[in-house]
């Protein structure tokens, strides 16, 4: 099991952050515009088995894969691709691999999109007016 340290705006709360890992070195929040010290993040460790950062990622995006291979989305998904001019082999091997290739590819761009949506999400919270008072 690797151990690794989730760092959390101080402000508002979001993953969404630049620091260094040097010590005493400024970081920042894409969410909310927070600027202060590395040390002045929330830190949470967490335990997992992937391998490193990229392990996260790449396992996030495997996931996503393992959902598109769901037999009637990945029929779909490779009529789609031949009728669009994608995949044009008729040979069943060849065919394969590329659908094979589309399919990490589309995996990892919807992995993508999930994060992109989730620190926008982040930012309008963020920039919500406040409620009035009562």
């Amino acid at each position: 099991m690797m151990t690794e340290i989730m760092r959390y705006c101080p402000t508002c709360g979001s993953a969404h952050i630049q620091f260094s890992e040097l010590v005493g070195t400024e970081a920042s929040c894409n969410t909310c515009n927070w600027k202060g010290l590395k040390e002045e993040l929330y830190d949470v460790p967490f335990s997992h088995s992937f391998r490193g950062k990229e392990g996260l990622s790449d396992e996030f995006a495997n996931e996503v894969r393992r959902l598109m291979e769901n037999q009637d989305f990945a029929v779909s998904f490779i009529k789609f691709l031949v009728r669009w001019g994608f995949i044009t082999s008729t040979e069943k091997a060849t065919l394969v691999a590329e659908a094979a290739k589309y399919m990490s590819s589309a995996a990892r761009a919807i992995a993508n999109a999930v994060v992109a949506v989730r620190a926008n999400t982040e930012k309008e919270k963020v920039n919500e007016p406040a409620a009035p008072r009562q």
